[in-house]
């Protein structure tokens, strides 16, 4: 079944990864292809269709698992600072070697775009427009750091986690 965009095959420049992404790319074709062959079976759509559709179940179980993950290490990241702060510590060593310490941050959150594209324009910024929200983000925290107002429709929240240096993967 052809697909809403179908019609326009051949007509706009197909899609292409960087060479060396498309390089792994067709390593990993041939890897696949040889180990079907070391089966005895041969890469049909059917044996292809199943290591795609194993190949995405594996990864959506990977992505719990990286999910369930950032749950302990933001976590921790709350204990760690609710703890070095009633300690009255902005960091620590650990015997290992590495080194914690308070991260504190601003984010922005646009709430109200209307607002804030209202004050783009009578701003003169109308740049703003076509940039990344970085940018945005960087503007909000100048101005906060500056003592002088947000724009309208930004919300700023502040955020503070731990930052570790040193070792790697707590060793």
């Amino acid at each position: 079944m052809a697909g809403k965009y179908s019609a326009l095959k051949g007509s706009i420049t197909k899609f292409s990864v960087e060479l060396e992404y498309q390089e792994k790319v067709n390593a990993k074709k041939e890897e696949v292809k040889g180990e079907l062959s070391a089966k005895g079976l041969s890469p049909t759509a059917s044996n292809l269709g199943l290591i795609l559709v194993q190949a995405r179940q594996q990864k959506d179980a990977l992505e719990d698992l990286v999910k369930a993950q950032n749950l302990v290490i933001e976590a921790m990241n709350q204990e760690l600072v609710d703890l070095l702060e009633s300690l009255d510590f902005t960091s620590l060593k650990l015997g290992s070697g590495v080194s914690i310490s308070i991260k504190d941050d601003v984010y922005c959150s646009v709430r109200d775009k209307h607002a804030f594209h209202a004050w783009i324009r009578e701003q003169g910024l109308e740049d703003l427009f076509s940039v990344h929200y970085q940018t945005m983000s960087s503007m909000v925290k100048e101005a906060l750091l500056e003592g002088k107002e947000t724009p309208p429709g930004v919300d700023p929240y502040f955020k503070q986690s731990i930052m570790v240096r040193g070792g790697k993967n707590g060793d």
